[in-house]
């Protein structure tokens, strides 16, 4: 329900995975990219996004959020059994 920023804490890879669709999806509206820098993303507000995917420990990000009261997001979840296959050769 407002614009998010996700920093991360650390120089290690991490998986977006967001939609531009709206609920319901399935795994086939996905998008997916692999950051190996430390650059952060930002969403924008009524962006459907995963939570960070961060490919080793610690995985630590600073997170800039809308504040005041309300809720801040809508949440929807894809069924646990749902695959989600990422092939993570850059040369692709």
């Amino acid at each position: 329900l407002g614009s998010q920023l996700f920093v991360p804490l650390g120089d290690y890879p991490y998986l977006v995975v967001v939609t531009d669709g709206a609920p319901p999806f399935d795994a086939a509206d996905l998008s997916v990219f692999l950051i190996t820098d430390v650059r952060g993303v930002s969403y924008q507000k009524g962006l459907w996004h995963l939570p960070l995917c961060p490919l080793y420990e610690p995985g630590q990000f600073l997170v800039v959020d809308r504040g005041g009261s309300g809720k801040n997001v809508d949440e929807f979840y894809l069924p646990a059994d749902t695959p989600i296959t990422v092939d993570l050769d850059p040369s692709r």
